[in-house]
């Protein structure tokens, strides 16, 4: 009863203190850095431009955020959509004194909304800067930028906000900021098991791909070593390599070499730009150990003479080839 007791407390523990990821998108100069510094009860009077990505993480009330701070330049842009199967919402910063530019922000606003990645995920637009003149209200730029029809389109949860992020931090924040804030939040919490469960899939299906390119990579490097690998076999084996990280955390060695999990063989492939990688004892070159598993003749059978082996032995052992920072 006791042991049942402390279970709950956990459980309940752990709901009150959730990670949450969100991003701030937007043109440049709009302001979104100055928002989150003013959530985090940091500095505002110098606020650089953001030159791609910028992290921050606060404890807001008794969630665990992580501000994913994207730059808006237009180059920047282009990899904004790599990061939207990792947050669980969106603030969308505009400047309300920019009368010039609507149509381009609605348009930008659509290409966001669009993303399967996005979709169900709620999202907060702040209209920033209403402490110079001619900035537009709420209802204002509601009718410009049409939002009625942009959220009945793509099915979106959107909040409006006009505020003043330089206005201050802490007590002195724009009360405007936060409670677009608090709703983007009560909305995720809503259906956070739901939310929670497409970022972890789209984070298992990230590593796949990146797997995916990796070997993409050691084929480049190897020749003809996997042209007879279908495409199905080779998402297999990175499905395998993904998995294989859930059971053991990879470890760096020296630098230029990966330790692959327990239930492998103790092999290593290091950092190469030969046609032809080699498999590499794990262990000291000098340890006995070592020496008996470079002479093993079931994993190191044909690897110089023939390159095709080598796509054989990966297949077979799982072995891990790994060539950091390599440029074709």
């Amino acid at each position: 009863m006791k042991l049942f007791s402390i279970n709950i407390v956990l459980c309940k523990i752990d709901e009150q203190f959730r990670k949450v990821c969100l991003c701030l998108l937007g043109v440049d100069g709009v302001g979104k850095s100055t928002v989150v510094k003013a959530i985090a009860n940091d500095n505002i009077s110098e606020v650089l431009p953001t030159n791609g990505f910028s992290l921050c993480k606060v404890n807001y009330k008794t969630v665990k955020i992580v501000f994913y701070d994207l730059g808006g330049d237009e180059r920047i842009r282009a990899i904004w959509s790599n990061y939207y199967s990792e947050v669980y919402g969106v603030i969308f910063v505009l400047d309300g004194a920019d009368n010039t530019h609507i149509e381009d922000n609605r348009e930008l606003l659509s290409e966001v909304l669009s993303n399967t990645d996005l979709s169900l995920k709620p999202l907060l637009l702040l209209i920033n800067k209403k402490d110079r003149g001619g900035c537009l209200d709420e209802i204002q730029l509601t009718d410009k930028m049409g939002l009625h029809d942009l959220a009945e389109q793509y099915s979106a949860q959107i909040r409006v906000e006009c505020c003043s992020a330089v206005r201050g931090t802490g007590k002195n924040i724009d009360k405007s900021i936060l409670d677009g804030l608090d709703w983007l939040l009560d909305r995720i919490l809503e259906n956070y098991s739901n939310l929670s469960k497409r970022v972890l899939e789209a984070q298992e299906r990230l590593k796949i791909r990146q797997q995916e390119d990796r070997m993409e990579r050691i084929q480049r490097i190897t020749g003809n070593s996997f042209k007879s690998v279908t495409e199905e076999e080779k998402s297999k084996f990175a499905k395998k390599l993904v998995n294989g990280y859930k059971q053991c955390n990879t470890k760096t060695m020296n630098g230029h070499a990966l330790k692959p999990k327990k239930n492998l063989p103790g092999r290593i492939i290091p950092r190469s730009k030969f046609l032809k990688p080699r498999v590499m004892p794990l262990h000291g070159e000098g340890s006995p150990r070592s020496r008996r598993s470079a002479s093993d003749p079931e994993l190191n059978r044909g690897f110089q003479s023939d390159p095709s082996v080598l796509q054989e032995r990966i297949l077979e052992f799982g072995l891990f080839l790994y060539y950091p920072d390599y440029e074709d």
